[in-house]
């Protein structure tokens, strides 16, 4: 499906692989990609680095995968996965870490609305120079941040919001194209 972009999509991954400390993957796709119908298609600027990540094998384990709780219906699930396979609900990602959210720890930007883990939005917030939310960009001041009290609320009333923007985007799509 993807074949004329194969040595493209494999080196993107191999290099956030490497990265981000995943080396067995990164050797894994390394290998994969210095075969010969793919070695001459890698560019120009990764063949040195995709060589050496290659022939460079570590059998170092990969970090290990941390859960949290689903914060619908708390079943464990890896912390970067947006969806739940239990209540079969998508989770809304922090847009301090790309986590999904988790309700013990859970806040939201006060100009965007959008959500955040707690801890994560305000070590993100003293971590920069420009205190600005990631998604907004409007001024954000880390110590009027507060946890929501009641945060199952506010995440099912995105989700009907989510919702009703998908309705009215369907609407306006189908407006259009009778046009």
């Amino acid at each position: 499906m993807f074949e004329k972009d194969m040595v493209k999509i494999l080196t993107t991954v191999i290099i956030e692989c490497s990265e981000s400390g995943l080396n067995n993957l990164a050797n894994q796709y390394a290998i994969e990609l210095m075969k010969e119908n793919y070695k001459p298609l890698i560019p120009d600027a990764y063949k040195m680095r995709v060589d050496k990540i290659a022939r460079k094998y570590k059998n170092d384990p990969d970090p290990p995968q941390s859960y949290s709780a689903c914060p619908f219906c708390n079943f464990d699930l890896p912390d970067y996965v947006l969806d739940c396979n239990n209540c079969h609900n998508v989770i809304p990602f922090c847009i301090a870490s790309g986590r999904h959210v988790i309700c013990s720890d859970l806040t939201k930007c006060p100009s965007c609305n959008f959500p955040a883990i707690f801890s994560e939005f305000v070590s993100y917030l003293m971590n920069i120079s420009e205190k600005k939310c990631p998604m907004c960009e409007d001024l954000v001041d880390h110590q009027l941040l507060e946890k929501l009290e009641d945060p199952l609320t506010y995440l099912k009333s995105r989700k009907i919001a989510n919702l009703e923007l998908h309705e009215r985007e369907k609407r306006i799509d189908t407006a259009r194209s009778e046009n």
